[in-house]
């Protein structure tokens, strides 16, 4: 799974699969990679969420999106994904735990 975002005059793939979480960036989108990367595109958060549906991503803030599988921690309202904290906004927290609670011991 992959797609491509137009970066000035160049077209950059991006792998679903590495993809920590997308960033929510005035009227760009700013998807943030393993490789350390930001790559950004002019989509909006909706339509980042509808592409990302379904691929293991859930919306945990009106700014961020991110990879259930790459989260490290989840302390008080904040979400560690690679060196990065990430807020849980009110109304997205209920879904989040549903999942954790799914994939615990």
């Amino acid at each position: 799974d992959y797609f491509f975002v137009k970066n000035d005059k160049t077209y950059e793939k991006i792998y679903v699969k590495d993809i920590l979480y997308v960033e929510a960036m005035q009227n760009y989108i700013a998807f943030h990679t393993v490789d350390g990367k930001r790559h950004l595109a002019l989509i909006t958060m909706k339509q980042a969420e509808e592409n990302l549906h379904g691929n293991s991503f859930i919306r945990v803030h009106k700014s961020f999106i991110i990879a259930v599988d790459k989260i490290k921690s989840i302390a008080d309202n904040k979400i560690t994904i690679a060196s990065m904290q990430i807020p849980i906004g009110r109304n997205y927290k209920t879904q989040l735990m549903e999942i954790v609670q799914k994939n615990r011991f």
